[in-house]
């Protein structure tokens, strides 16, 4: 079954707020995130809230060219971009596919599409703009979430 939310957010704050909202929702659900949305819709400064709400971390960047950032709560975090990759071959070149499929950790992707529908997510996030308006839709399948 999937859950589904709208939400909307007025500026960069609402949107970490929202990041930190799930992360203490999932404390103790280790799972994959997919954010979605075009150049800066707001994925990184949704993960900066989340992982923000997990650890002491307070320079969260995304990871464009490094591909993977870790960082440890109870669990490992991961927050991928993958805006550069073009190919499945390049994520098996790099590595990353053993840390996107480990499910012992938070794994938090930006540009997932780029994983060619690989893998399924117990998340999705799409960020989107519409006109002034900015919102997440927020999909989940089989996750304990309260936005309250």
């Amino acid at each position: 079954m999937t859950t589904s939310f709208i939400v909307d957010l007025k500026n960069a704050q609402a949107t970490k707020k929202l990041g930190k909202t799930i992360a203490e929702s999932l404390t103790h659900h280790a799972c994959l995130i997919f954010l979605q949305g075009d150049l800066g819709a707001g994925k990184t400064t949704f993960v900066q809230g989340f992982i923000q709400a997990l650890t002491n971390e307070t320079s969260i960047v995304s990871p464009t060219y490094a591909y993977m950032h870790t960082y440890q709560a109870s669990y490992p975090i991961y927050h991928f971009d993958l805006y550069r990759i073009q190919h499945l071959d390049e994520i098996i070149a790099l590595g990353l596919m053993d840390f996107i499929t480990c499910e012992s950790a938070m794994r938090l992707i930006e540009w997932p599409e780029r994983l060619f529908s690989t893998i399924e997510p117990e998340m999705t996030i799409e960020f989107k703009k519409i006109g002034s308006i900015r919102q997440a839709i927020i999909s989940t399948t089989h996750l304990p979430l309260s936005l309250a």
